[in-house]
């Protein structure tokens, strides 16, 4: 399907293989499309359709089936900003449906991102986010590989503090890396906002939006 200036896929079922995390539904979402059926042609921007999960915090919705209630998350976007919060949709009668996200979980205020954080972790992402800063000053385009991010993680571990003792490596999928290494870092990063993940690395968004809300200064 093509949508003005934008490829778009949009993916409607689960594989088995990836275990669904009620406490965090939105964050898995990319690794439960892998291996979906998808254009041939990478798309700029991937939608999520799913219902419910049985599990699910479902905010201040009351009185509905799980069964009726769709959730909706751009779980991929190359637009800059692109906002990722997840509609609920209600469905009615005349195959319709009512959004009721304003009842649905409350994205987190800003603040509470670095609140989960110890003082080692927020120092660590501080020194990504630098790290960040300056290799995408010098690159020629906005992306960065994975390549790029362990052979400059390597260049300044001996003079970063934050760095001693961290694993270097970036390319864990989803993150999950070990909690506090590069590859944590930079997914703490892309899920608010300040990177996209792409092929072999990331592309630039709002490192400076992404930073504020994780040390708590928005």
């Amino acid at each position: 399907m093509h949508a003005g200036p934008h490829f778009w896929a949009i993916i409607g079922h689960t594989p088995k293989e990836v275990k669904f995390d009620p406490e965090n539904p939105h964050e898995n979402a990319v690794a439960r499309l892998r291996g979906s059926a998808m254009w041939s042609t990478t798309p700029r921007s991937v939608v999520e359709v799913r219902l419910a999960h049985e599990d699910e915090d479902l905010g201040q919705i009351r009185g509905v089936d799980r069964r009726d209630i769709v959730v909706v998350s751009v779980v991929k976007a190359n637009s800059h900003r692109a906002s990722r919060q997840p509609r609920y949709l209600k469905r009615i009668n005349g195959a319709a449906f009512e959004d009721i996200t304003e009842l649905g979980p409350k994205p987190a205020r800003a603040g509470d991102a670095s609140a989960a954080y110890s003082d080692e972790e927020r120092s660590r992402l501080a020194a990504v986010f630098a790290m960040l800063r300056e290799m995408f000053a010098e690159a020629k385009r906005p992306k960065l590989t994975f390549s790029a991010l362990t052979t400059e993680f390597g260049r300044r571990r001996s003079a970063t503090p934050a760095f001693n003792g961290m694993d270097g490596d970036p390319s864990h999928p989803m993150g999950k890396g070990p909690r506090g290494g590069l590859s944590w870092c930079l997914h703490q990063i892309q899920t608010h906002g300040g990177l996209i993940f792409s092929r072999g690395g990331f592309n630039l968004n709002d490192l400076d939006a992404a930073q504020r809300v994780l040390d708590g200064s928005d």
